[in-house]
């Protein structure tokens, strides 16, 4: 989870200035811990069911409860470094950052369609491999998404550059939705997409590339 991308996070910097593993842990503690205090209340509400369903598990297998909950909750922070870095790289609050990251997430179905492809089993290394590259290219096009959106949001003024400095569910669901009425025509052709995928049964690995590549070119094609 959280280890493996902060790993290709220390790999992807120059090949000239190597970075430890701890250094990068160290960078980004502070803020996955802040935003970890948040999560029960930020992440989307698909997330929040799936946290729901794997402390039931962890506890149906013995696990006291307290042990449950935080350990199931591990899964919605895997994002957390990306939501660091948009915080930095746009100058915005780190909780408003969240707020519009997993609001692009539930939009979008970002998180139930990285959760599908979790669920993708092969013996297969070469499909094994697939789903992991699928997964990781959802996260990019989710912090594209959510980074264009935040532009929009401060470039728009109004309640929307407002909402920055006081961040909450309502205001990152208009902040997304905004962006999305700005890019009609690339958010409907995801959305027409994923809704005739939904209506061809099971997901498979090939309808997750074709919605993770809808989602991509809506990212790559946005404006502003």
């Amino acid at each position: 989870g959280q280890t493996y991308w902060l790993a290709r996070r220390g790999r992807g910097r120059e090949a000239d200035a190597p970075v430890l593993i701890d250094d990068v842990i160290a960078a980004y503690r502070p803020g996955v811990d802040a935003l970890r205090e948040r999560a029960d209340d930020i992440v989307s509400e698909f997330e929040k069911k799936r946290v729901r369903q794997r402390a039931r598990g962890f506890v149906s297998a013995g696990a006291p409860k307290d042990l449950a909950r935080d350990v199931a909750s591990l899964r919605p922070l895997t994002s957390s470094s990306d939501v660091v870095d948009l915080a930095l790289r746009k100058d915005w609050p780190l909780e408003s950052a969240a707020w519009v990251y997993h609001a692009a997430g539930s939009r979008f179905t970002f998180d139930r369609l990285r959760s599908l492809g979790g669920e993708v089993s092969s013996d297969l290394h070469w499909d094994r491999l697939a789903v992991r590259r699928l997964i990781e290219d959802l996260y990019a096009s989710q912090y594209t998404v959510a980074a264009s959106a935040m532009r929009h949001a401060r470039e728009s003024g109004g309640a929307l550059a407002k909402g920055v400095e006081a961040p909450g569910a309502s205001w990152a669901q208009d902040v997304i939705e905004a962006w999305s009425v700005a890019n009609a025509e690339e958010a409907g052709r995801v959305d027409t997409a994923i809704e005739e995928l939904e209506g061809t049964g099971v997901w498979t690995l090939s309808k997750l590339a074709i919605a993770s590549t809808q989602l991509r070119e809506m990212a790559q094609n946005a404006e502003p």
